[in-house]
């Protein structure tokens, strides 16, 4: 995985240095920020070169964030890519976009950290020790251990 990042990064240069726009990789993620048109010409440009770099953008799997007033827009300046136009979605581990969808994204995960802790609350009546020892090596997912092993 480093070999490829440090094999991208001429193509992050090359995507970078043009227009007045922000864009954020991880691994073989990437994003753009901008108006509706730059971020049109920045993936034209990674569509273009990114395959060079072994790098190859899949329209159908991506994701237009737009707020609602720019929805109009931007349908018609990605409607021939078939890339999904919304107004909230998942990013990284955690949520761009509107409210609706970073409460269900927080509803999730308060669901699935309720479920491990009363799982590992059943455990406990059985194996004090061995639940402890779970609760800060690999039971509860590493957010809730960061947050309760801090002093």
């Amino acid at each position: 995985m480093l070999i490829y990042a440090v094999a991208l990064l001429p193509l992050v240069k090359s995507l970078k240095a043009k227009e007045n726009r922000l864009q954020t990789w991880y691994a073989d993620d990437s994003a753009c920020i901008g108006n509706i048109k730059e971020v049109r010409s920045w993936y034209d440009q990674l569509a273009e070169q990114g395959p060079a770099y072994g790098y190859f953008p899949e329209p159908k799997k991506s994701c237009l964030i737009v707020t609602p007033q720019f929805e109009d827009e931007a349908r018609i300046v990605f409607g021939d890519l078939g890339v999904q136009i919304v107004n909230g979605h998942y990013f990284l581990g955690g949520v761009i976009g509107d409210c609706m969808t970073a409460d269900n994204f927080v509803r999730k995960k308060v669901a699935m950290w309720v479920d491990c802790v009363e799982k590992l609350s059943k455990a406990a009546t059985k194996s004090p020790q061995a639940a402890a020892r779970c609760n800060f090596k690999s039971f509860l997912p590493s957010i809730v251990r960061r947050r309760f092993v801090r002093c």
